[in-house]
C-alpha cells in the first residue's frame, strides 16, 4: 500500500510478486497469477528488466505446478530469453536465468525427453558455479541424477546423487 502511495513502481513490482508467491504455496493459482501478471505489468512500466524476468519465472512456476506445460515453459523461456540480451548479467539475472533453466529441465523431465533436461540442468548448474550457489548446485545435480536413472544410466545416476548429497551436508 505504502508503495502504491507513493508511486514506486519497483517497490510495487517486488511487493506483488511475493504476494504471488505467498499464494502459490497455498494452492491459490488463480490469485498467484493474477498478481504475478499484475507485477509482471508495473515491472514493464517501471522497465526493470530484472523484475521482469522474476515475474515472468514466477508465472512459469505457477503453469509448471498447476500441470500446465505450454504456458509454463512459454514463461520460462521468455524470462531466459530477457535475461541473456543483457552481455554481463549481475547476481539476480544469474538467479532468473538459474530458475528459468531449472525449470525448463523439470518440464522437459516430466516429459520423458531427459536428454534436453539434462542440458538444461547443466547449463544452470554452470550459473550455479559462478555463484557458488550451493543449493542449487545440489537441486540441478539431483535432477540430473534423475533423469539418467530414468535412462538406466544407473551409475552416473548415483554419482549426481552422491554430488547432491554432498552439496546438501555442506549446506
Amino acid at each position: 500500500n505504502e508503495t502504491l502511495e507513493k508511486g514506486y513502481l519497483d517497490g510495487q513490482a517486488y511487493a506483488i510478486n511475493q504476494l504471488g508467491r505467498k499464494y502459490r504455496s497455498t494452492s491459490q493459482s488463480s490469485k498467484a497469477l493474477a498478481l504475478h501478471q499484475r507485477a509482471l505489468q508495473i515491472s514493464e512500466e517501471s522497465d526493470n528488466l530484472e523484475f521482469r524476468v522474476y515475474a515472468l519465472n514466477m508465472l512459469g512456476v505457477v503453469y509448471r505446478r498447476s500441470d500446465a506445460i505450454q504456458p509454463a515453459l512459454d514463461y520460462y523461456q521468455r524470462a531466459l530469453e530477457l535475461a541473456e540480451t543483457v552481455k554481463d548479467p549481475h547476481i539476480g539475472l544469474k538467479r532468473g536465468m538459474n530458475i528459468s533453466l531449472n525449470g525448463i529441465g523439470n518440464i522437459y523431465k516430466t516429459l520423458e525427453q531427459y536428454d534436453v533436461a539434462i542440458e538444461k540442468f547443466s547449463k544452470a548448474l554452470i550459473i550455479d558455479e559462478e555463484m557458488n550457489n550451493k543449493l542449487g548446485l545440489a537441486v540441478n545435480h539431483f535432477d540430473i541424477g534423475e533423469c539418467q536413472e530414468s535412462k538406466g544410466r544407473v551409475k552416473e545416476a548415483l554419482e549426481s546423487f552422491r554430488t547432491s548429497l554432498a552439496y546438501n551436508n555442506q549446506i
